[in-house]
């Protein structure tokens, strides 16, 4: 019998542990982390809040594609400054369904640019406003 119980200790300590680290990424994580990839080179629909219309044929491979091409003009912009430097969160406006983020993103040259972000709570994952 405490064997048993020893046992469902641990689970529940192990369950404990997993739901408090694998929690949901905060808007300005998310916001910053999109950014850093689209400078990059590297354009995700992942990130991006597809809504009712996500769920129609082919609109998720659209929006993909014109992530992607945006990502290419984004990498170009950042080559054509000496790459990028950093990103800094400047401002956020957070509740619990949407978010407002405005990121400063610095080149290497020192030329600086703004990005305000909109975020939808999608289920507990936060994910980048097309609109």
């Amino acid at each position: 019998m405490l064997s048993l119980a020893r046992n469902l200790l641990a689970v529940f300590v192990v369950a404990v542990f997993v739901v408090a680290c694998g929690g949901s990424k905060e808007p300005d994580s998310v916001a910053k982390e999109f950014f850093t990839a689209l400078y990059n080179g590297k354009g995700d629909v992942s990130y991006i809040y597809l809504g009712e219309e996500g769920k129609q044929p082919g609109v998720k491979e659209m929006i993909d594609g014109k992530i992607k091409a945006g990502a290419q003009k984004a990498k170009q912009k950042a080559d054509d400054n000496g790459g990028l430097d950093t990103i800094n969160v400047l401002d956020k406006n957070i509740n619990e369904k949407s978010a407002k983020i405005t990121l400063e993103v610095v080149f290497k040259n020192g030329t600086k640019q703004q990005e305000n972000v909109r975020l939808i709570n999608e289920e507990g994952a936060w994910k980048i406003s097309l609109k």
